[in-house]
C-alpha cells in the first residue's frame, strides 16, 4: 500500500496539508479540493 501526503509549499517552507489523499479535483475558482482515505476534506 502507498501513502500520499500533499504539501503546501511556500517561500516560508513546506506545510503538510493532508494525509492519505486519494483525489484531487479542480475548482472552477482555481482552488483544488482534496479528499483522503478516511473521508475527510481540505480545499487550497
Amino acid at each position: 500500500m502507498c501513502e500520499s501526503s500533499a504539501f503546501m509549499i511556500t517561500s516560508e517552507g513546506e506545510t503538510k496539508i493532508i494525509d492519505y489523499v486519494v483525489d484531487i479535483v479542480p475548482n472552477n475558482d482555481g482552488s483544488l479540493t482534496l479528499s483522503n482515505l478516511l473521508g475527510g476534506t481540505k480545499i487550497v
